[in-house]
């Protein structure tokens, strides 16, 4: 079993080390909030590939959440603020169309995007971390592969 992935906490002043917790909790608000987001469309679309397509990547998202759970507890990261995911389907706003879907999707890929970068920038003098790496890198993925999907069928 591979170890625990972490972040070089120790050498980072107080105040960084808040800061670091607190965008962990909003990357985390935010994986969370797009996994239930693609796994709602993806359970109302009868479009069979477009639900293969994000089911598989309401599995990544999974995966990378328990990755990414034990480093926010670890840094003492409290939920996140939920203002920060994108904004959720409700009874009087479902999500009935693509166009809808996708809008609310890149908006939360594009949020992730640009909390990981921060994490990286505070992290950086204590040197960015495979992991830390690895989760832009799995960004990046993400937002290509929601931008083919969103081509392919909008």
């Amino acid at each position: 079993m591979p170890a625990e992935p972490t972040l070089p906490l120790s050498d980072l002043s107080l105040p960084r080390r808040v800061a670091v917790a607190e965008l962990l909790g909003e990357i985390v608000a935010t994986e969370r909030a797009l996994a239930e987001l693609y796994e709602g469309f993806a359970a109302g679309t009868s479009h069979l590939p477009l639900q293969a397509a994000l089911k598989t990547l309401v599995r990544e998202k999974r995966a990378r959440l328990e990755r990414l759970e034990p480093l926010a507890r670890a840094a003492g990261a409290e939920g996140g603020a939920d203002g920060l995911a994108p904004p959720q389907p409700t009874e009087d706003t479902p999500v009935e169309r693509r166009a809808d879907f996708f809008a609310r999707a890149f908006q939360g890929e594009r949020i992730l995007e640009v909390r990981v970068r921060e994490l990286a920038m505070l992290i950086g003098d204590a040197g960015v971390p495979a992991a830390l790496a690895e989760l832009a890198a799995e960004n990046a993925r993400h937002l290509g592969r929601l931008r083919e999907l969103y081509l392919r069928y909008s």
